[in-house]
């Protein structure tokens, strides 16, 4: 019991003792640096020193923007995007740990910016035949996570306003811009629903979480489902029923993908819909 014990406290001081050491190095360049001093902010943030995490993060975001060299005194220097959004998502989940809303009102807006940036980013990078492939790295998908939850927790209209932020993703997406397709406000999304009699489903599947945006002509709904992980367990299970089915005179679905099939359309199918469009 005692080695059990022993064992969380002790992998937490091997990872800081090994990230100290990796910083002090002379010969490191300053940008492997300061993602040995991230990484320790890290992993004081998930084992629950989240002062001390914040606090480092800030110096990090202090030195990221210090003047460079005597000709640029006074100016900031720009931050690579991904750095930005780096230290903006991690500083953003420890101040809402913290509970703390001066700290989180701060967090807030510097995660925003930075997804914003990361954007613009996105637009600029040329298509390539096969995508560009811009959500397909973990820590860009979770930037687009917190930016919607962050925007979800308050001021008035957050649903629209978050939907709105999905948007800006979608159209830099590959296949918006080879459609040469703009960016649609959920206001004229709501208005085409209204012309096709349909109803929108807008998925945004993440490990923890998927948030669920509906949109039909009266307006836009939201709702926090189940991560991934357990919608891949329903999905599998159907998906390998439908590569067995012998023929078409097979009977389906067979009663063994009923409890499967209902807690899908419990999430996927939205009361008193006729016409679906899904998007994610």
């Amino acid at each position: 019991a005692g080695d059990a014990e022993l064992k969380p406290a002790y992998q937490r001081f091997a990872s800081l003792e090994t990230v100290e050491y990796l910083a002090s190095k002379s010969h490191l360049d300053g940008h492997t640096k300061t993602q040995c001093v991230l990484l320790k902010a890290r992993v004081l943030h998930a084992s629950g020193d989240d002062e001390q995490a914040l606090n480092l993060v800030r110096s990090l975001q202090d030195q990221a923007v210090k003047p460079k060299g005597a000709s640029a005194i006074g100016k900031p220097a720009p931050v690579a995007p991904l750095l930005a959004s780096r230290l903006a998502s991690l500083q953003y989940e420890v101040a809402l740990a913290i509970g703390n809303d001066e700290a989180l009102e701060n967090a807030s807006v510097n995660l925003l910016s930075a997804f914003d940036g990361l954007l613009a980013t996105w637009r600029n990078i040329a298509t390539q035949p096969s995508g560009i492939g811009f959500l397909q790295y973990s820590e860009r998908r979770h930037a687009l996570h917190l930016a919607l939850e962050c925007t979800l927790r308050s001021g008035e209209n957050r649903e629209e306003r978050a939907l709105e932020r999905l948007l800006a993703a979608d159209a830099c997406s590959t296949v918006s811009r080879r459609l040469g397709a703009a960016q649609i406000s959920p206001a004229r999304v709501m208005e085409l629903c209204a012309t096709l009699d349909s109803t929108l489903v807008y998925l945004v599947p993440t490990v923890k979480v998927t948030h669920r945006f509906i949109v039909d002509a009266s307006g836009v709904a939201y709702a926090q489902l189940e991560g991934v992980g357990e919608f891949q367990g329903h999905f599998s299970a159907v998906l390998q029923a439908l590569r067995n089915r012998p023929d078409a005179e097979t009977t389906w679905p067979p009663a063994s993908l009923q409890p499967d099939l209902q807690w899908l359309s419990q999430r996927l199918v939205p009361d008193g819909s006729s016409s679906l469009i899904y998007a994610g």
